[in-house]
């Protein structure tokens, strides 16, 4: 079973295709800095915005599904070499190379022995996708698995002022326990002033003018502190709302959204300045595996 983790760097990919058709990147360069950005010559004038727009575009090769519950560090790779094949091969070529892996290609001049060969190519780039396989252990983002920008537009902009939650969360729950305490005597005297109208019915019955007079007062009275309660739990609402809106934090779900952006931005932090990509490794053959197999060489 293969489990999702978050990918935040991933967003440099998207932005860089995204800036290359605002910029109307001519097609042949486009591939080029995809597949191989990193071992394109550099011209003298270039800037580090624009070295590291080359190494983000490598990216492409380090997206896609990664069993990050593999063990088998060979498997891993294999797996990860096999996706980059497909991917190519689909995109560039319009050709599903990929099923070559097992066996020669069945409709297309395409043998087991070419796959490898460009399994080869592969083996020889060092994917920095952000994680490796697991192998035994817990997998996490690392930045030893990313690429290293070195441009100041790479970097993250200023950190937000930081805000104090506890503060924050000992005024809400102070204001929410100010508004449950009105609504309850709200309640309280709703209740009184329904449990009155008998009352004040019986004093008219039994022409006792000075008890319905003094049930009329009572009336007004819990009239008047009505109106006056309700108004006061209106304000607390509206302090609850305004203080939810500054917080971004509304109920649970908002708890819950709040968790998962200060997890977001511990990501971040923790990869700013880095990219998904891939660089030149060392450089290896690769043997055929039957049945795309490891361990079968």
């Amino acid at each position: 079973m293969t489990r999702n983790y978050p990918f935040p760097n991933a967003w440099r990919y998207r932005d860089y295709v995204i800036d290359s058709f605002n910029s109307d990147k001519p097609y042949d360069q486009f591939v080029m800095e995809q597949i191989a950005g990193d071992l394109l010559p550099e011209k003298k004038s270039m800037t580090a915005a624009e070295k590291d727009e080359r190494l983000i575009a490598t990216g492409f090769l380090a997206l896609g599904p990664k069993d990050l519950n593999e063990k088998n560090a060979l498997q891993f790779t294999m797996d990860n070499v096999d996706e980059q094949i497909d991917v190519i091969s689909r995109s560039m070529l319009a050709l599903t190379v990929s099923c070559a892996r097992c066996h020669d290609h069945k409709f297309g001049p395409i043998p087991t022995s070419d796959y490898y060969a460009m399994a080869g190519i592969f083996r020889s780039t060092q994917l920095l996708s952000g994680y490796g396989a697991r192998q035994g252990g817990g997998n996490k983002m690392e930045t030893k698995n990313l690429i290293a920008l070195g441009s100041a537009a790479s970097l993250p902009g200023p950190a937000e002022p930081a805000v104090n939650r506890d503060a924050e969360d000992a005024q809400r729950v102070k204001l929410h326990k100010q508004l449950i305490e009105l609504q309850s005597q709200i309640k309280k005297t709703e209740t009184a002033k329904e449990d009155l109208k008998p009352r004040k019915g019986k004093g008219k019955d039994q022409n006792n003018d000075g008890k319905a007079d003094k049930l009329e007062k009572h009336e007004a009275s819990l009239t008047k502190k009505l109106a006056e309660r309700r108004t006061q739990a209106a304000v607390v609402e509206g302090q609850i709302k305004k203080l939810e809106k500054i917080s971004g934090d509304k109920g649970d779900k908002g708890d819950k959204a709040a968790t998962s952006g200060a997890q977001e931005k511990k990501l971040e932090g923790a990869a700013a300045g880095f990219a998904m990509g891939a660089s030149d490794g060392r450089a290896m053959d690769s043997v055929i595996f039957l049945r795309g197999e490891v361990d079968k060489p």
